[in-house]
């Protein structure tokens, strides 16, 4: 390569360089949310004999699985926690409704 070769290929790297700097400058921070809402066993796989597999924590957003494995999310709607009102009530509430509002 010649000397004006060279200098053209360093240029468009600079520039590229540049281009890439300022795309990362400008991406912004998206938090993601998970969530895991869980679901009864319905009439079918109770009378089959169905157990459950996944168990939610009492004191924090995880469940278990029967073979022992953990997984931990950002919110866990279950069954049992009907007390403050239907579960995909809460979901919507806590975790859909910030979002649609946030759109708007």
């Amino acid at each position: 390569m010649g000397a004006d070769e060279d200098t053209a290929v360093g240029a468009a790297l600079a520039e590229m360089d540049d281009a890439i700097s300022h795309a990362m400058e400008e991406e912004k921070e998206l938090p993601v949310t998970v969530a895991l809402m869980m679901r009864p066993l319905v009439g079918p796989e109770l009378v089959d004999g169905c157990q459950a597999c996944v168990f939610p924590s009492a004191t924090e957003p995880s469940v278990t699985l029967v073979s022992d494995h953990k997984f931990t999310y950002d919110h866990v709607y279950h069954p049992g926690t009907e007390c403050d009102g239907p579960t995909e009530k809460r979901l919507f509430e806590q975790c859909v409704e910030p979002l649609v509002n946030g759109l708007l």
